[in-house]
């Protein structure tokens, strides 16, 4: 670990700066994490107003962190089951800040910011594959495994055909894969998610007395939005004897970013989101007496959101929501002593689904549903309900 930091203050000047770099090794194979992040406030003075220039970024890596069956553990405490498994983190945002005093008691604050992330994840895991059925039309190609999805009833016929025939394993460019005995298959899972944000922050806080008591009073709003884009992909792959998955040149199909001809469990997902934000609240803290001060607020919410398949085969991805809640607090403070104090409150707080959320959120997907959301790195089927939570 390293670290430095400096800073200086010159008339109506200041400035800040530091930076940190962390390597930890990690307890487990492949474990290692890495961190760097800098962080910069320029500020300067004018009167009763003073701005803040800020700006930060970091880089940070994750190697394996995933659960290891007890049989590795007990051979090896070290051990770790399938990999590679690294998220990598690059963000930056900058922001600028300022307030100004009004008067004796009102003082205006504001700020606003802008924000980039980028997140690129790769995991090793296993991949439930078997010989297609002769049942199937694909029958001796490579098939996802199919005893955890409902079958149609009757399960004759063209039902039992069309049931079989979803889960045979296709490459990128739409052909079948031929299945080869006595291999342990494996799928490279990567997800791409880039975002921008970007806000604004306006309030007031004021100490003016009110009905002859002291009180306290914060107002304002606020505005955020994001553009988002994510993408993920499954590569056929190998899990070789140290458990490593990774193309093998010598297995037919690897390194086919894959998909399921019923896109059941294996799909390609490209998709975009949008969300807006938007936030007004108040806060009174009222003293009734010098030890007994009552708070009263509220903030009301509200959110659109929308998302978008880039990719042209899931219209099922495209919506558009809207979510709004008033949320209130109320609550009691009474100073019994000087360093004794008993309070009571009640407040509410919600939010809105994540796009991921609602694009999981499918009420009429069972078993084969999960079992699509978890193969494509996604959150499981009705992980979020269409309402504001």
């Amino acid at each position: 670990m390293a670290s430095g930091q400096w800073g200086l203050a010159e008339g109506a000047f200041s400035f800040y700066g530091s930076a940190e770099g962390v390597t930890d090794e990690g307890w487990r194979f492949h474990s290692q994490s890495n961190l760097a992040r800098l962080y910069a406030d320029a500020g300067w003075r004018f009167g009763n107003s003073e701005i803040h220039l800020v700006a930060s970024g970091a880089a940070t890596s994750l190697g394996v962190v995933g659960p290891t069956p007890f049989g590795l553990i007990q051979r090896d405490s070290k051990s770790v089951y399938t990999f590679p498994q690294t998220t990598r983190n690059t963000i930056g945002s900058l922001a600028l800040n300022g307030k100004t005093r009004l008067d004796e008691n009102w003082q205006l604050e504001g700020s606003a910011y802008l924000r980039s992330l980028k997140q690129r994840h790769v995991d090793g895991n296993d991949a439930e594959f078997e010989r297609c059925s002769n049942s199937s039309s694909f029958v001796g190609r490579l098939c996802l495994e199919d005893d955890g999805f409902p079958r149609p009833v009757p399960f004759t016929g063209a039902a039992a055909l069309n049931f079989r025939n979803q889960f045979a394993i296709l490459d990128q460019n739409n052909a079948s894969i031929a299945f080869t005995p006595s291999t342990i298959y494996g799928t490279v899972d990567r997800t791409f998610t880039d975002s921008s944000s970007r806000g604004v922050t306006l309030q007031v806080t004021g100490n003016a007395p009110l009905f002859g008591l002291a009180n306290y009073l914060t107002a304002g709003f606020s505005l955020d939005s994001s553009a988002i884009g994510f993408r993920s992909t499954s590569t056929l792959g190998r899990i070789f004897p140290s458990l490593q998955v990774a193309v093998d040149p010598t297995l037919t199909g690897s390194g086919s970013v894959i998909h399921a001809n019923g896109n059941i469990g294996y799909a390609p997902v490209t998709l975009g989101a949008t969300t807006d934000y938007y936030g007004f609240y108040a806060v009174d803290a009222l003293d009734l007496t010098p030890a007994l001060t009552l708070t009263v607020g509220l903030r009301v919410n509200a959110a659109d959101i929308v998302t978008r398949d880039r990719s042209g085969t899931a219209a099922e991805l495209n919506g558009k929501h809207g979510y709004g809640h008033v949320n209130p607090l109320a609550g009691l403070t009474w100073k019994v002593a000087d360093g004794i104090s008993l309070f009571g409150s009640y407040s509410q707080s919600n939010r809105a689904p994540t796009p991921l959320e609602l694009d999981c959120a499918d009420p009429d997907v069972g078993e084969g549903g999960q079992h699509q959301a978890k193969h494509n790195g996604n959150a499981p089927a009705r992980l979020g309900e269409h309402e504001a939570r």
